[in-house]
């Protein structure tokens, strides 16, 4: 009888575990979006207000103060910023995509003890994935192009 109670307790304390770490995991994940939409959101704002702040500000002057360096500086800006902010865009719509996918055809099967039509170690995943890091790494880039293009069309305009 106490080695039934031992096993009932060892079997337990493992399901308890493996909950903790899942709990861990899920917990990592929601903080892992939290951050990539506040990235995202950043980028919106900053990305929109030098657009628009160099919209106005170069707009205004005279056409004869605007050389073609200073030109061609600004268009390279705003096209990386708006770059920046259709590729955040993407990796906010994959991200959704890719949750309620994996909702759909991974936990919802296994709710109702049916088997999932993708597992999470399928080559979908890795694509999705890898789709998610690109979308973000082009997005960094390119905001970083805009903002140093923009900054170096102020610093032209300037001297």
């Amino acid at each position: 009888m106490n080695s039934d109670f031992k096993a009932k307790e060892g079997a337990e304390g493992a399901q308890q575990d493996h909950q903790k770490r899942l709990d861990s995991f899920n917990d990592h994940q929601k903080d892992n979006r939290g951050r990539i939409t506040l990235l995202a959101n950043y980028v919106f704002v900053l990305a929109g207000a030098s657009f628009t702040a160099s919209v106005t500000v170069f707009s205004s002057r005279p056409k004869e103060e605007i050389t073609s360096l200073i030109s061609g500086l600004l268009h390279d800006s705003w096209f990386g910023l708006f770059a920046s902010v259709v590729s955040f865009l993407a990796v906010i719509a994959i991200m959704i995509a890719r949750d309620y996918f994996f909702a759909e055809l991974t936990w919802r099967p296994s709710l109702t003890n049916e088997t999932p039509v993708l597992n999470s170690r399928s080559g979908v995943y890795k694509a999705v994935d890898f789709l998610l890091l690109l979308a973000g790494a082009v997005g960094i880039y390119a905001f970083v192009y805009g903002l140093y293009n923009l900054t170096k069309a102020a610093t032209a305009f300037v001297t």
